[in-house]
């Protein structure tokens, strides 16, 4: 089995897209034709199919018109006989002609009625897995029908977490730590191999909401009404929002392209693309932790005590509620505890802190800035220094316009309405 290491996800989808044998088969054209009649005999599943190629759609960029002829690119039936199955023709040159989609009734019918339909059900991964061979797709190693992971894998990450495409459960791959729940999209390994067969597609390039108040097409990755559920979030534009603030259970999120996100007490099952910028999170009444990415981003802590952490570009941090922990990155940041007792930190760049009512802590370190805190209350608030061997009588405190200025190590902090009379050791912690 090939370790988990730099490149092996590279790996991983060219194998999607080639498979065994090394070839590539795709349709020439980025808007495909789909005919779902064979399916109207059962309404749910012509149903769960739309919400399929829905799914794709709102992952890739690829768009499906629903036609009734029989000459459509992809041709759904349910007419089989206890299986489910996708088979293509190609021409001449490797470019797919058309594909049919098959998932019989009798197969179907044999898991709960839980499973079988809606978003998050096994019934509809397990269309979203069908279309993704009428696609181009192929599965993650070379197994087609049966195999196990331990036999058949030759990619540690060949599970459900990276492709809808895998047969294997995302706990197989240790490492991972992934809870093993049904996929409502293609993931991450899926959407690079699309690219790689079709191009870099526009999708979702408007300012999108992403959780509580998605539209229609996103409705799958509202996770405070679909409680146990994997997808993946693909993003080319815009001013963009992930809103877990009616998650059921604490999130651990992170907004970094590539990355994974723990919603709804479940392990890496919220997964952002690679290319993908999401600029704004709100987390929920829980005990959140919410890491930015390289954008400017506004991180919402919501109820509870959190931890707000920005990267490059200017964040805005706001706890909120609770006892709220929020670290700056290197742009210029605003930091706005909200209510609870804080501990705000800007780091790099030139910061603004409000820790708003409660007890906070201000915390600076070594390096260079010069950081605002608006509203620091003598004898409520303390400042904590992080330099090496310091001193108080290291500290260097004067007043300027109205402002308590405390400098050392090549950094200044304003405190506002402050003199620096009424600073004393005790309002340090060193």
């Amino acid at each position: 089995m090939v370790s988990a290491v730099s490149g092996q996800l590279n790996n991983y989808v060219d194998y999607l897209v080639k498979g065994e044998d090394g070839k590539a088969h795709r349709f020439d054209h980025t808007t495909i034709t789909v005919n779902l009649e064979g399916l109207k005999d059962s309404p749910q599943m012509y149903d769960s199919a739309l919400a399929a190629l829905n799914a794709w759609e709102v992952t890739t960029g690829l768009r499906f018109n629903v036609v009734t002829n029989a000459g459509a690119d992809i041709v759904f039936n349910n007419d089989g006989q206890g299986s489910a199955y996708a088979s293509t023709s190609y021409n001449g040159s490797g470019y797919t002609t058309s594909a049919e989609v098959n998932v019989s009734k009798d197969w179907m019918n044999g898991f709960p009625a839980s499973e079988r339909w809606g978003d998050g059900s096994y019934g509809q991964q397990t269309f979203i897995h069908e279309i993704g061979h009428a696609l181009g797709l192929n599965h993650g190693g070379p197994y087609d029908g049966s195999g196990t992971y331990s036999k058949n894998a030759i990619f540690d990450i060949d599970t459900h977490q990276y492709s809808v495409m895998s047969y294997f459960s995302q706990s197989e791959y240790r490492a991972s730590g992934a809870s093993d729940i049904n996929l409502s999209s293609p993931m991450i390994a899926d959407v690079m191999a699309i690219q790689e067969l079709y191009g870099n597609l526009s999708v979702n390039a408007g300012n999108t909401v992403y959780g509580k108040g998605a539209a229609a097409a996103l409705r799958h990755t509202d996770l405070g009404q679909l409680s146990d559920s994997a997808y993946t979030i693909m993003d080319t534009g815009g001013l963009d929002t992930l809103d877990f603030s009616n998650a059921m259970a604490r999130c651990v999120v992170d907004l970094r392209p590539g990355s994974f996100s723990d919603v709804n007490g479940n392990k890496g099952n919220v997964t952002i693309a690679q290319g993908t910028v999401i600029e704004i999170a709100c987390g929920s009444a829980y005990r959140d932790t919410i890491v930015g990415n390289g954008a400017g981003n506004t991180l919402y802590g919501g109820g509870n005590s959190d931890k707000l952490t920005g990267s490059g570009g200017a964040d805005r941090l706001l706890g909120q509620y609770g006892h709220d922990v929020l670290v700056g990155g290197y742009g210029k940041d605003t930091l706005s505890g909200g209510g609870g007792n804080d501990r705000l930190a800007g780091n790099g760049g030139t910061d603004r802190l409000t820790g708003g009512a409660g007890s906070d802590v201000f915390v600076f370190a070594h390096g260079g800035g010069r950081d605002t805190v608006t509203d620091f209350q003598d004898g409520t608030d303390r400042i904590q220094i992080k330099s090496p061997s310091i001193e108080y009588s290291d500290i260097d405190i004067s007043d300027s316009g109205g402002s308590a200025i405390v400098a050392f190590d090549n950094i200044k902090i304003v405190l506002d309405g402050i003199n620096a009379s009424q600073l004393t050791a005790s309002d340090f912690i060193l």
